[in-house]
């Protein structure tokens, strides 16, 4: 048996090249994805929707058949599958040519490309596409749409129903040590909203308002008003978000200003989509949509912290 011979130097001077040559030649290694949850990660995945159709922008990857969960107003999460993606430069040219009315008219053609006028007709770089959902025959009026959700995820959608005045009582008495001490003394008016699903539990919604009002005066009842706005799981105190609203000041520019009293004082145009944790219930999400006749503004809050992990807006013009 011969013993094996040390390699002569043009032998390892071949060896060394092509080791350098394997390594200029193997591909850079994948992007780390960023973990779910994060300002990035809804950047790729979070869409807004009016319609029936949603925005598509130009990092965002969308296919035919895709399935997305659907956030929508007064209604519990769902899924839906993306149907047909649309250009929106053709649908321009559509709307362009026959006009609103021609579209509107003509209903096959105004179930294919309608949604580009209730986006306010989005072209890039606003949206690169469009892609509408399945049954969008009955589409939503706003709505948010989340992909590739981790199967660990807990959703609750925007259905709800009001909380008596003795539950949100109860609510007030098991926090009260976590409350501004304002609340302990005077008018305080009250309100709320239950928020479940079967997997995901409830979520509740309190409103707590210190009213500020003339007796005297002949104008609404609520001249002005503090509101504390209380998001609580359990006996867990998510976040509290504290709110201001006046009679005659406007809160949008094609609204006319609200007349405040006893019924209408928590109620804004700010209206939640339905709330999502994506680590097992430790912490929450708060989906939103604030509709104006100037714009729509989808956003994304972690609860108890004081800007928003996502948000999108869109000039909607007239």
């Amino acid at each position: 048996m011969k013993t094996p011979r040390a390699p002569t130097a043009w032998m390892a001077a071949v060896l060394a090249v092509a080791f350098v040559t394997s390594a200029l030649a193997a591909p850079p290694p994948a992007p780390t994805p960023p973990p779910p949850g994060t300002g990035a990660w809804f950047i790729v995945h979070a869409f807004g929707g009016r319609g029936g159709c949603m925005l598509v922008r130009s990092w965002q990857r969308v296919r035919n058949g895709d399935s997305l969960t659907i956030f929508a107003v007064g209604i519990p999460a769902q899924v839906r599958h993306v149907e047909a993606l649309l250009d929106p430069l053709e649908a321009k040219q559509i709307f362009d040519s026959r006009g609103f009315e021609g579209v509107h008219r003509d209903r096959e053609l105004w179930k294919n490309v309608g949604c580009f006028w209730a986006l306010g007709q989005p072209i890039p770089p606003v949206a690169t596409g469009l892609a509408r959902l399945d049954h969008s025959d009955t589409p939503y009026e706003s709505f948010m749409a989340l992909a590739a959700l981790p199967s660990r995820a807990l959703r609750i959608g925007a259905e709800s129903t009001p909380l008596t005045a003795s539950e949100v009582r109860s609510v007030e008495q098991r926090l009260r040590g976590k409350l501004s001490t304002e609340l302990a003394q005077g008018k305080v008016i009250r309100a709320g909203r239950r928020y479940r699903s079967a997997r995901g539990g409830e979520v509740l919604e309190v409103f707590l308002g210190k009213p500020f009002e003339s007796p005297a005066d002949s104008g609404p009842p609520i001249d002005s008003i503090r509101i504390s706005r209380l998001f609580v799981r359990g006996d867990h105190l998510l976040a509290v978000d504290s709110l201001f609203r006046a009679s005659g000041v406007k809160e949008h520019g094609d609204v006319e200003p609200p007349r405040l009293d006893e019924t209408n004082w928590y109620e804004t145009s700010d209206q939640t989509l339905g709330f999502l944790s994506l680590d097992g219930g430790q912490s929450w999400f708060r989906l939103g949509v604030d509709v104006g006749f100037e714009g729509v503004h989808w956003n994304i809050w972690r609860l108890g912290e004081r800007s928003p992990t996502w948000d999108l807006y869109i000039d909607v013009p007239h």
